[in-house]
């Protein structure tokens, strides 16, 4: 990131002495000399967002320093930091505060297939993706209940993403990388499902002018890597993304966090690891 400085120095230097004759003959010239100090002035100015100014007086020499930090605009915002859940017929919004607290978002299980999240996002005013972007993301369910071992987590990795104008574009390459890990509430079950098919081919579109909602299509997904059998309870969620700078409506970045995905039953130590920002909440199964 450049910052544009524009730096001026002025010196001024004068010095002045005048002599003055008395008007008789009875003692010496009275002599009256007048002395200015140089006088320097330095100023810095930029663009900036922040402004530091520190002032140091000595004498008649004043030195004045500026210090600036640039704006830095490059990222995408939560719109009133709200996101809804659609569960294919009911479009149902929640606040961060709602869904980052115990219930956090109902839903009805098994999912429709059509089932997705929807929010809006805005440009900072500078956002830019760089040519030959990919990006990883990742989800973590795991079951609050005392003793319940349930978990499910799933990631993708190889999502290219490109921009458009007012808008970002998410494919899944036939190369990607998706897979799925699941557990039941009692230990059982343990599984590890391959959803690299599933999800080929894939693109979405999120538009980036903060007045136009975007969504993710959730339930195809979940149904294939959990199955619909009969679940309940409250789970707590983590959803990351790599490689997108997000924040909040007030222009906090979004925590960071990492989700570790299972490669193996056999070698507990093989997984696949994504870390980035993203949002950490609840939500609460009910029967359908």
């Amino acid at each position: 990131m450049s910052l544009k400085l524009r730096s001026t120095l002025t010196l001024a230097f004068a010095l002045t002495i005048s002599a003055c004759g008395g008007g008789g003959s009875s003692g010496p010239a009275d002599t009256t000399t007048t002395s200015t100090q140089a006088t320097t002035t330095t100023t810095t100015t930029a663009t900036t967002d922040t402004t530091t100014t520190t002032t140091v007086a000595t004498g008649t020499t004043t030195t004045t320093t500026t210090s600036s930090t640039l704006l830095n605009t490059n990222y995408l915002y939560l719109v009133d930091d709200t996101i809804s859940f659609n569960d294919g017929f009911l479009n149902t919004p929640y606040t961060l505060a709602q869904f980052q607290s115990v219930p956090g978002i109902t839903v009805k299980w098994p999912l429709f297939d059509i089932a997705a999240l929807s929010f809006t996002l805005a440009d900072g005013g500078g956002f830019n993706i760089p040519a030959g972007q990919t990006l990883s993301a990742a989800a973590s369910f795991v079951d609050v209940a005392a003793g319940s071992q349930g978990v499910v987590k799933l990631y993708v990795n190889g999502v290219t993403i490109t921009q458009q104008s007012g808008s970002i574009v998410l494919t899944v390459p036939a190369a990607a990388v998706a897979w799925a890990y699941g557990v039941a509430t009692d230990g059982s079950g343990a599984a590890i499902t391959n959803l690299s098919s599933t999800i080929s081919n894939a693109t979405g579109t999120f538009s980036t002018v903060g007045n136009v909602s975007s969504q993710i299509v959730l339930g195809s997904a979940l149904n294939s890597a959990i199955g619909t059998t009969s679940m309940s309870g409250t789970y707590k969620v983590t959803l990351v993304v790599t490689s997108l700078p997000l924040r909040k409506a007030d222009q906090t970045p979004l925590s960071t966090y990492t989700i570790s995905v299972p490669k193996s039953l056999a070698d507990t130590s093989n997984v696949t690891s994504i870390t980035g920002m993203g949002l950490e909440g609840y939500i609460t199964l009910v029967p359908r």
